[in-house]
């Protein structure tokens, strides 16, 4: 009898769980909420705030990973982290942490006009400190901020575009593979895997290559007001640059570790040296770091941390080159 009332017991117990109805959160990594993660406290009554945003790895539309695991792309990752700057009125600048070889072309101009929309309604301005690189696309986003500095080991550039157009066709005839499109024009494959590029379908795409290079030379002379376009023009041919090259082109604005570029900042606000409070805005992490340099992006899905193709020393995933949905055409520095 008491083994019965002690099953009736159990169950009811069961039943009362299943009706409550608990939920556990589990927070994913496209989902964690924006925080911000305190690098250094100032001083005073409410001091000024100075923001570290990151912008890193290859720039994209689209998130990494699968399913539950999925993260944001660059360009949501960068949208948010604006938005939620701009609920805190004790920000009064910004601070682009810049590591990346650049991306798609659409994604390279959209967090262009994000940052340059961000300025405009806030009135907050924008530095970037370039780290490792920060290169083609990563230095077309960097053209939205007041000021560019780059670490002394940075390296920047690579101001032009490119289209990779895989071509597959011997590979196939050794494995004896063949493909048969039925299209509605003959442009309409051009440059498919399955068959070689014709003059005249490069002549096509290079006419598209040269528009998204006119842009980007366009947006840098707009903005780095000392150099015309014809002096853009001869620095922009896909070479890079060091950080030194880059401040005697007029490139940059001077060579600077994060902490002197903070410094600047704070100087530029009217702010003693030390005496703002500076923040990380993250996506994860704990309230408080002891490192200037400590991760603040999303997090990386498994796939992305596991799955990316090594390009010498640069973590690109490769399968986004031959990626039919992917952009064709990038801002992206391929060493």
């Amino acid at each position: 009898m008491v083994r019965f009332f002690a099953r009736v017991m159990l169950l009811a117990g069961f039943a009362m769980l299943l009706q409550a109805c608990i939920v556990i959160p589990i927070q994913f990594p496209g989902s964690a909420e924006v925080r911000q993660v305190v690098y250094r406290e100032g001083s005073g009554i409410k001091p000024p705030k100075v923001a570290i945003v990151d912008v890193s790895g290859v720039l994209t539309t689209g998130g990494s990973g699968d399913g539950f695991f999925r993260s944001d792309s660059p360009v949501v990752d960068l949208t948010k982290k604006l938005h939620a700057i701009k609920g805190d009125k004790r920000i009064k600048a910004v601070i682009l942490r810049m590591d990346s070889p650049g991306g798609g072309v659409t994604a390279s101009d959209i967090m262009y006009h994000e940052l340059m929309e961000f300025r405009r309604e806030s009135g907050i301005p924008v530095y970037v400190s370039m780290q490792t690189v920060a290169a083609s696309g990563g230095y077309y986003v960097s053209m939205a901020a007041d000021k560019v500095y780059a670490t002394p080991t940075s390296l920047t550039g690579s101001i032009g575009v490119i289209g990779v157009f895989p071509d597959l066709t011997g590979l196939m005839r050794i494995v004896g593979v063949d493909m048969h499109a039925v299209k509605s024009g003959d442009m309409k494959d051009a440059g498919a895997f399955y068959r070689g590029l014709g003059d005249d379908e490069r002549a096509v795409y290079q006419s598209i290559i040269d528009q998204f290079h006119n842009q980007f030379v366009a947006v840098i002379a707009r903005n780095r007001t000392r150099l015309d376009e014809a002096t853009v023009r001869s620095l922009a041919d896909g070479r890079v640059y060091t950080a030194q090259q880059a401040h005697e082109a007029g490139l940059v604005d001077g060579v600077a570790y994060l902490d002197e570029v903070i410094g600047i900042v704070e100087n530029d606000l009217g702010v003693q040296q030390k005496k703002a409070t500076v923040v990380l805005i993250a996506r994860s992490g704990k309230a408080k770091t002891e490192s200037l340099y400590a991760a603040g992006q999303t997090p990386a899905a498994p796939e992305a941390k596991s799955g990316g193709t090594q390009v010498n020393l640069l973590n690109i995933d490769a399968r986004s080159l031959l990626d039919p949905v992917g952009e064709p055409f990038n801002y992206l520095w391929i060493p």
